[in-house]
């Protein structure tokens, strides 16, 4: 509602004498800009900023990670000789990710001033940050933001907007029509699946795939194909539309962070559902996978990608 009445507005100031819409700053103001940039110290600003991402990602209690999912790491748990070595992989794998490029913000920066601020606003702020006052702003901000930065913790979406989401991917899943994959040979014989011989290494299995499927769901799900008893031309679709749908989770609730072992819940000694949480930048998935104990070893005999995490509880 709020584009439909601007626009016109927007028209309107088009057609006014001397109005400039959408031009390209003027080399003098672009450098005035640039001074700008350089008396707010955007630069370190932005260094700062990459710092405190990376102090966050160092400060993961990993322990706490692997205690709710053991496999994790393969079994390495504190106490393991390896375990210095397989935390700190852990620690830099997060801290990576808060390596952005430094150049492109400060030229997007620079180019936004130059073209919101009046020439005569950018000489008064220059002039501002080069008082005594101005250098004791500029210092408490780069201190104000790092202390937000350090205090800000993600909030979790709402359970309306995480069930309307749900609700309409099934409706546009429910639209469409079979997606036409590479492998649409017909498996005229059926494969007999090959059983896993004990729950352990079930269990990590399922935890393997939860290491992949967060960048390539076919290659990780395709792990779980030989050992499951779900028709393969059936398998197949699912997984497409599993593919389909991932793009959509990455742009509304971030990307993959890391995920979890939620429980592990066993029937007697031939049912197990293992349970997963799936930790993205402002939400989470949840992934189940059931096995059953037949003659020679367990076999998958379903799993589900949901986006609700009430019944969880």
């Amino acid at each position: 509602m709020t584009r439909i009445r601007i626009l016109p507005l927007l028209l309107g100031v088009a057609l006014l004498p001397g109005a400039i819409i959408a031009q390209e700053p003027s080399p003098t103001t672009l450098a005035r800009a640039e001074r700008l940039t350089a008396a707010m110290e955007y630069d370190q600003a932005f260094e700062e900023g990459l710092a405190v991402c990376r102090e966050k990602a160092r400060d993961e209690d990993v322990a706490v990670l692997v205690a709710k999912s053991p496999e994790m790491f393969g079994g390495i748990v504190p106490g393991d000789e390896d375990w210095p070595k397989a935390r700190n992989l852990y620690l830099d794998m997060l801290a990576t990710g808060c390596a952005y490029s430094r150049a492109p913000a400060i030229d997007a920066f620079t180019q936004t001033l130059a073209a919101t601020l009046s020439d005569e606003d950018m000489e008064a702020l220059v002039t501002f940050y080069g008082t005594g006052l101005g250098q004791r702003f500029r210092r408490a901000s780069h201190a104000a933001n790092r202390a937000a930065g350090l205090a800000s913790q993600p909030l979790p979406e709402r359970d309306a907007a995480y069930e309307i989401y749900a609700a309409a991917l099934n409706e546009l899943l429910a639209g469409r029509q079979e997606p036409k994959h590479a492998r649409t040979a017909t498996h005229a014989t059926p494969v007999a699946a090959r059983p896993i011989p004990s729950a352990d290494e079930a269990v990590a299995l399922s935890d393997r795939v939860m290491q992949s499927v967060g960048g390539d769901v076919r290659g990780a799900l395709d792990l779980l194909v030989a050992h499951s008893v779900i028709d393969p031309d059936q398998l197949d679709p699912l997984i497409d539309k599993l593919e389909e749908s991932m793009p959509m989770a990455d742009g509304r609730y971030g990307k993959v962070l890391d995920y979890e072992l939620l429980r592990n819940d066993t029937i007697g000694d031939s049912v197990m559902r293992l349970m997963f949480l799936q930790r993205r930048e402002r939400y989470a998935m949840n992934w189940q996978f059931v096995w059953y104990r037949g003659d020679g070893g367990w076999l998958l005999s379903g799993f589900r990608f949901a986006d609700d995490l009430g019944h969880l509880f």
